[in-house]
């Protein structure tokens, strides 16, 4: 074999040369190409900082992970004292992909609302979204769900849906010990969930927020206590030790201030042979859970949504 000449040599490693550096610029290319993950507490604090509210001021906070159109992104949805709102943001880069808000129930009861009747809304606040290499857009903030007591064009009353459930449950509000309503999406349209209770009978409806329609419906026999007193439930001489329910019932609204008796829903239960007190209030725009010590009064368990 013919001995290669000093050129042929050099010819040949800058040919190398050229291959290896090639494959390296393509690598970086193509990592560079890729925008970096972000987390959640990084999305979080971009949608906090869009809407122009600090950490202390959000009193509520849920954070899910989604696809939207083939891309993996972060739902966030938090509430302050005034709003509520909803981002969405990518997990890649961080861009805030929608974005919207809906006046709080408290404030729109306050304000009396909008001269149409709806949740008085304004621009969202136009603070800086994270920077990325994409150019942003970001929508105008609309109104997607409506708020408290608030009517839509085209929609039923709070009032309205109370009267639709009752008619067909054949009693009169007087009757109920307890009667809450409040507006939920189901399947992707907005219905509002009524429940009540006449003669220890709990009855649930789920009732189209547009037409009225009833959607869902069922009842069953329950221990409750409601707006008038101890219901069905066991009192103090009937659980042995156990505190009443009325007791049990002042805790628990002692914990939400301005909630009523009209706004907690709570029964006698038991767990692991051991007597619980459970419910709910829903007061606002927030719904609260709890457990507690039938004996002592202590909360077991207590979350807020």
């Amino acid at each position: 074999m013919k001995k290669l000449t000093k050129k042929t040599i050099i010819i040949i490693a800058v040919i190398a040369v050229l291959a290896v550096g090639g494959l390296t610029a393509l690598a970086i290319g193509l990592s560079a190409g890729r925008k970096p993950l972000v987390t959640e507490a990084e999305a979080r604090s971009a949608a906090f900082a869009h809407a122009g509210v600090t950490e202390d001021q959000v009193v509520a906070l849920q954070i899910t992970k989604d696809r939207d159109d083939g891309r993996e992104v972060y739902d966030i949805e938090f509430r302050s004292a005034e709003r509520v709102y909803s981002y969405e943001v990518a997990v890649r880069g961080g861009e805030i992909l929608k974005s919207s808000y809906d006046q709080a129930r408290e404030a729109a009861s306050a304000q009396g609302g909008a001269a149409d009747g709806s949740a008085a809304q304004t621009e969202a606040p136009q603070t800086e979204a994270p920077q990325t290499e994409a150019p942003q857009t970001e929508p105008a903030a609309v109104q997607e769900e409506p708020s408290g007591g608030s009517q839509t064009e085209g929609s039923i009353t709070e009032e309205q849906a109370r009267s639709i459930a009752l008619s067909d449950a054949g009693v009169s509000e007087s009757d109920a010990k307890y009667l809450l309503i409040w507006q939920d999406k189901e399947d992707g349209r907005m219905v509002y969930e009524v429940e009540f209770c006449v003669d220890g009978t709990e009855y649930d409806y789920v009732i189209d927020y547009g037409n009225g329609k009833i959607l869902e419906k069922d009842f069953d026999r329950e221990s409750h206590y409601g707006s008038h007193g101890a219901g069905n439930g066991y009192g103090n001489g009937a659980a042995g030790d156990v505190i009443s329910l009325d007791e049990a019932a002042a805790l628990a609204l002692s914990r939400v201030e301005g909630a009523g008796n009209n706004n907690i829903k709570i029964e006698l239960d038991w767990d692991d042979g051991r007597p619980i007190y459970e419910g709910e209030i829903r007061y606002g725009a927030l719904e609260y859970e709890f457990e507690m010590d039938a004996y002592t009064g202590d909360f077991i368990e207590w979350s807020m949504d």
